[in-house]
């Protein structure tokens, strides 16, 4: 058993080349910064839940092709 930022360190280690878009819930409740920590890990892109199809598919989009477009107003953003 393993949180998502370890999960992430591990990813990162053993394979760099894998692009990593992180998903949580937990970044709509007050003080909650997993998404922050997630990008600090290695993560290549954050998404927060609820979210549909296309800000899914946005966020794959802007991780694959390394985009920084800020888009954390649709719940997502890439590094």
């Amino acid at each position: 058993d393993q949180d998502g930022s370890e999960t992430i360190r591990v990813v990162r280690r053993k394979w760099p080349q894998v692009k990593l878009l992180a998903i949580s819930g937990w970044q709509s409740k007050p003080g909650s910064e997993a998404l922050a920590a997630a990008q600090d890990f290695g993560a290549h892109g954050v998404l927060t839940k609820p979210f549909g199809t296309r800000e899914f598919l946005r966020a794959v989009e802007m991780v694959l092709t390394g985009s920084r477009k800020d888009t954390r107003a649709g719940g997502l953003s890439a590094i």
